[in-house]
Formats: C-alpha cells, structure tokens, sequence
C-alpha cells in the first residue's frame, strides 16, 4: 500500500515538474518583450480592449465602456458606450492590472493580464488532456502549444480567441473527471458553467466545443441514458451563465441593483437544480428508460433537439455574425481560399509540426489506447467544422487558427508519443526530445519572437506630430488601421466608413464643400502608409450616382485576394474611377508630412 502511495505520489510530482517546465519555457519566451509598444500585429485588437480598461481604471469604475478608436463625429463624437461586451473578461483583467501594478506601463500591464491567460490555458489543457489520454501526451501537447507563433500571439495580443481556449480545457478538465467517476455531479455542472462563461465571451466557442463534448460523452458514458442525462446537465448549466451574463453584464452600469440580482439568482438556481439533479438522477434515468420502452424516446429527442436548435440560432445566429463571420455561399465551395488558408497555416506551425500532425492521425489506425482516438476524433471533427463554417474569419485573422493550430498540434503530440512508445528505451527517448526541442521548437520560438519585436518605425515622433498638430476633440481618418494613434493620445479615430455611407455628412460636403465639412466635425488628418489616399474609395462622398456600398465585405475582398485576376473588391471601379477624375478627389487630400512609414493628408475644396 506505501509503495504505491509513493508511486503515486512520484506520479504526480513528476507532472506538476513538467507542467512547470512548460510555464517556465513559455514565459521566457514572452517576458522579454511585454513592454513593447502596441503598434505590432492587430493594433485594433489593444484599441478595443485596453483603452476600455484605461477609462475604467481612470473612472474607478469597472462598469464604464469608451473606445475613441470606435467614435463617430456625427453620432458619438467622445467614443462613450453606454453598455459593456457581454462579459469583459480581457478588460478587466487589464484594469485589474492596472490598479494592482499603478507603476508599471499600461503595455506591461496588459501583457501580464494575457499572459496569466496563456498560464491558465497551459496548466488546463495539460490536466484535461492528462485525464483523457495520458501525462506524456498531455507534456508533449503543452510544450509544442507553448512555443507556437499563433498561441504566443493570441496571449500577447488582447484577443477574446485565448480567453474561450482557456474555457474550452478547462470545462474539458471537469467534464473529464466527472465521466472518468460519474459523480459527483457539480463536476458536470462545472464544467458546463466554465463553457457558458467562455460562449459569453466569445459565440466561437460554440462551434469549438460541442461537437467534443458530444463525441466524448458518447464514447464515455455508460448507455443511452446516461448519455443523454449527461448531454442535457452539461448544456443546461452553459445556458445559465450564458444568459445571466447577456441579460446582466451590459447594462449593470446603469441598473447595478437588479442586474446583480440577475447573477445572484442565476448562482442560486444552479446550486439548487445540482443538488435537486443529484437526489434525482436515478429516478430520471429511470424515467427515459421508461420513455424509451414506450417508444417516447425518440420523438421527445427529436422535437426537442429542434426546438433547442431554433431558440439558439435567433440568440446566436446575430446579422453581424453572418456578414463578419459565417462562411457563405460564394466561399464554402471556394478551393482557392481553402489553399490559401492552408498555406498561411503550414507558415505559422511549421512544415514539420504540421508533418507530424498527420503522423498523429495516421498512428490512430495503429494505437490500441481507445481513450486517444476518441479524443483525436473530437478534435478533429470539431476543426473541420469550425474551419468550413468560419474560413471567412479565419482568412482575415490568424489569431483565429489557435484552435486549429491546437487540433494539429494535439496530433503531434499523439506521434511523439507513439514513437517514444514503440522504441521504450530512456536514452534513446531523452535524444529524439532533444532533437525535437533543438530542430522544430527552437525556430517555431525564434518565429514568436521575431512576431513580438514587430513596431511601426518613428512611431513615437509620428505621434508627438499628430498630438502638436491636433486638439483633443480632432479626428483622423484611418486607412491603416493605425488605431494606436487613438489610443495614445486620447484623439477620437474615424473609420473612413462612417464618413462614406453617412448621408447627412455626404449631404453636407455637396452644400459646404469637402474642407468646410471636415472642418465642421473637427476631421484633421487622413492618415495611410500609402503613396496617397485610396481616392476611389471616397466616390461616395462626392457623386449621387448608384455604387456598390463601400463596406468591409469580407467575402467579396477574399474573392479579390486568392483569385485577383476574377474578382475585383469593387466591381464598379472604371466607374469610381471617373467619379474620381470628374469631381478631383485626388486634389482633394493635401500631402502635408511624412514621418518613417506614416504620411499626413489634409483636406481641401
């Protein structure tokens, strides 16, 4: 019996070292460069999360919502949002940073908020995989998670696709124990929480995690009954804090009392319904055997998958998510956008992870551990749905492949394994990781770092121009996402798109003038990295004539990137064209200074 507490005991101190070694690699990584400024990759990201988090901090109020990169001159001239995102998790990490470190930069601030992130992605993904698989397969997952571009990227960037991972393995984690013993039940109710939590978040997590969930609890469970008891529980506690955080987070700003009572009771309801569940479990397993005799079963299931399906579709399925995110009709069938995605991939997790990823899944057909096909199979079923139904997303944003990046490397991990398995001999174990750490993980962490150093040139004097030359209330028009501009020096940003579909300010530029207007809504500078200003854009402005809506139409430029000889983002462009040369937009825009990558246009008739 002591031996095998010891044995035990050696177990578990042998994954608390690796999972350490793990954080501790990933945060040398990282540490160097939190202090860097957020002029890198996906500036609009900070814009949207940090400056919230500053205002908060600067109004003691952990409530208040402003975001100058997003204001508008006619609307919301000071960028103050009335409500929060549904759960702010990312902003209020950031805030509590900044109120628990007041001295550090607001830079450092942020990247220790995304970094404990990345912490707590590491440990769960390592413990739910541990339970699910094995140790080594769950060490080798998080070390090559670890030193990936994309994972260091999406925990240094604030991006919301961190926060859902960390969701998704830690209701992975306690869905894990609970089928591994079937008790007690909060474990269930748990993890279905954490995901609520996460969907709350970010809606992606839907596509992630249920397919995984559904494959693995019908592998898992007992029989038919405990599967669907199973299923039901879990979806039924992510719906709770789902909703109580839609109803509640928004608007407790303004109504603290009732919407505090909304959380409050949403607590309440899921402690009694676990304790109320557990009492009666056996007696609702008994009930659907009794449904299932009687041939109720079926239809029951039926109507309420439906039923279940519709409701969440109208809470989920939103306009914007089918514009901005939902592949559609002219991508699913795409071949061309497929390729491309798969080529900016194989970039970012390297041609040998990404050979040693389809090993893993070629190893299935060889590995008798039943508990690792299963959870390969759910990974892969859910990045293959995720991949079709999201590429119009994903194309734009790579940070969106971490989960496709976490399906691959899960894969790796699973051929690492089988190799070491099969050779079983220490020496020669300890040489194939040495040479794996030495040839694919050193220069998958020399990509990472290299991704960290990247800033825009002369940043600095650009910005000490642009805060000389304008007053608080100025705006500038932002071609380049060059969102930092607004971040740093509290000037409210427009996108050019406002302008373009506002018929009151294109009303207003056809009775004034061009510069009277911009004059008017305090609109100071066009700012681009480009030779001039994509004048065909502002045809809008200045003609009556039909054109197409100069909006971000995702599916219409990704036609345009993969295949430009086919596709052109504005189909009307010998017509803007004309606009352009009959109104003379081009004189329109005044090159006033260039300061490295950074060129200042102002405006006249």
């Amino acid at each position: 019996m002591n031996h095998l507490l010891t044995l035990h005991n050696i177990k578990k101190f042998t994954a608390l070292l690796a999972i350490l070694f793990v954080v501790i690699i990933y945060t040398i990584i990282k540490a160097p460069y939190f202090d860097q400024n957020f002029t890198g990759e996906h500036p609009m990201k900070y814009s949207a999360y940090v400056e919230p988090a500053i205002y908060m901090v600067q109004e003691n109020d952990f409530t208040k919502n402003r975001k100058t990169y997003y204001a508008d001159p006619i609307g919301n001239p000071s960028g103050i949002i009335g409500e929060l995102p549904q759960f702010p998790k990312i902003e209020w990490s950031v805030a509590s940073m900044m109120k628990i470190f007041p001295n550090l930069s607001i830079e450092t601030n942020t990247r220790i908020a995304m970094h404990l992130i990345g912490i707590m992605i590491l440990v769960f993904s390592f413990l739910s995989i541990k339970e699910l698989t094995n140790t080594r397969i769950a060490f080798f997952f998080s070390l090559l998670l670890a030193t990936n571009p994309i994972f260091g990227l999406a925990t240094f960037v604030t991006v919301y696709d961190s926060v859902i991972l960390a969701a998704l393995f830690a209701s992975l984690y306690f869905l894990a124990i609970y089928l591994k013993s079937r008790k007690p039940l909060y474990l269930l109710a748990i993890a279905g929480a954490i995901a609520g939590f996460g969907l709350a978040a970010k809606i992606t997590l839907l596509i992630w995690i249920v397919p995984i969930v559904l494959i693995l609890i019908f592998f898992k469970s007992p029989n038919l009954f405990t599967k669907i008891f199973d299923t039901a529980m879990y979806f039924l506690f992510i719906s709770i804090p789902y909703l109580a955080t839609k109803l509640a987070i928004p608007t407790i700003g303004e109504q603290k009392l009732q919407n505090s009572l909304i959380l409050l009771i949403a607590i309440f309801v899921s402690i009694a319904l676990v304790s109320i569940l557990q009492k009666r479990k056996e007696e609702i397993l008994l009930l659907l055997e009794n449904f299932h005799k009687k041939k109720f079963l079926l239809p029951i299931l039926i109507v309420t998958t439906i039923l279940i399906g519709l409701v969440g579709a109208q809470l989920v399925m939103t306009p914007a998510i089918r514009e901005e995110f939902i592949t559609d009709t002219k991508l699913l069938f795409n071949i061309d956008m497929y390729i491309y995605i798969a080529r900016q991939f194989v970039r970012h997790i390297g041609i040998p992870l990404a050979l040693l990823g389809l090993g893993g899944i070629v190893s299935l057909f060889f590995i008798k551990e039943k508990d690792i096909k299963v959870l390969s199979i759910a990974f892969l079923t859910s990045g293959l749905i995720f991949l079709v139904s999201s590429s119009k997303s994903i194309f734009f944003h790579d940070y969106y492949t971490i989960f496709l990046m976490a399906v691959i490397l899960l894969n790796s991990a699973i051929a690492i394994y089988f190799v070491t398995q099969k050779i079983n001999h220490l020496a020669l174990n300890t040489l194939i990781f040495l040479l794996i750490f030495i040839f694919i993980l050193l220069p998958r962490i020399s990509h990472t770092q290299e991704r960290y150093e990247v800033q825009q040139e002369k940043f600095d004097k650009a910005l000490e121009y642009f805060i000389e030359n304008t007053n608080k209330e100025d705006f500038y028009i932002d071609e380049v996402q060059a969102t930092y501009f607004s971040l740093y020096s509290n000037r409210p940003r427009l996108r050019d798109l406002v302008i373009l579909e506002d018929e009151i300010f294109k009303e207003k530029v056809r009775e004034n003038g061009f510069k009277n207007t911009m004059n008017e809504y305090n609109i100071k500078y066009l700012i681009t990295f480009n030779e001039q200003p994509e004048y065909e854009k502002y045809a809008n402005i200045f003609s009556q004539e039909e054109l197409k809506r100069p909006s971000y139409r995702r599916s219409d430029l990704i036609l345009s990137i993969v295949n430009p000889e086919k596709y052109e983002y504005f189909e009307d462009i010998e017509q803007r064209e004309k606009i352009v040369e009959e109104y003379n937009i081009e004189e329109k825009f005044v090159f006033e200074k260039q300061i490295g990558d950074f060129r200042f246009f102002t405006f006249q008739d």
